[in-house]
């Protein structure tokens, strides 16, 4: 990965989320999300709109991070999209602090930009 794209990565994880907000859907494994992205990024519908609403974000918008976590699994799913370069990368729950641990029993998306 480019040493540029991964330090913006992560300087803007360092900031504060646009939005966060719980989502019902829950999975075992975050290759089955971009599954889901390769197979809207084709058709351009979900039948979950509020799936669909993500994708489209990720698809239209440039220079941001949607984050996923799903309580199912010990890390989340950043689907960054950087200078029109589309990158994902799986960050582990480090040190988890009690609100860090009350967040990880729910299934949530954060957006950076």
């Amino acid at each position: 990965m480019n040493k540029n794209i991964l330090n913006k990565i992560l300087n803007i994880l360092k900031k504060k989320p646009n939005n966060v907000f719980n989502i019902d859907t829950s999975v075992k494994n975050y290759d089955d999300v971009l599954n889901e992205w390769k197979l809207y990024k084709k058709r351009k519908t979900h039948k979950n709109i509020t799936i669909k609403n993500i994708f489209d974000i990720h698809l239209q918008s440039n220079n941001h991070i949607i984050l996923y976590s799903s309580k199912e699994l010990d890390d989340v799913l950043c689907m960054c999209k950087m200078n029109n370069v589309y990158k994902y990368i799986k960050l582990p729950y480090l040190n988890l602090n009690d609100k860090m641990k009350k967040m990880k029993s729910i299934n949530f998306v954060a957006f950076y930009s």
